[in-house]
Order: C-alpha cells, then structure tokens, then sequence
C-alpha cells in the first residue's frame, strides 16, 4: 500500500504506546491521522508533535 497524503488513518489507543508509534510513523509519511484514545490532553499534544515533525 502506498503511504501519502491521498491515505487517512485512525489510529485507537494512539495517545501511548504501539498507538503513538504507529501516529508517528504514519503521520511521518504524510498519511493524515484521526487519535481516538481516553486520553485527550496527550492525543492532541501528539498531533501537534506529529504534525510539527512532518514539516
């Protein structure tokens, strides 16, 4: 499968762990990433994180 930006992902469980490994690695390939996990404060702050290491 090609990983790019025509690709979104959601990632469960993407705030820790496998989950914020896989979010980063995907997000690093440019895929467009949806975190669903309990907790909120740290998915947002690795989105930001994600997105920032993209640029």
């Amino acid at each position: 499968m090609k990983l790019d930006a025509s690709v979104s992902a959601v990632v469960t469980g993407g705030a820790s762990g496998l989950g914020e490994a896989t979010v980063r690695a995907l997000a690093a390939k440019g895929v467009k990433v949806a975190i669903f996990d309990l907790n909120a404060e740290r998915g947002e702050a690795i989105a930001k994180e994600a997105l920032l290491q993209k640029s």
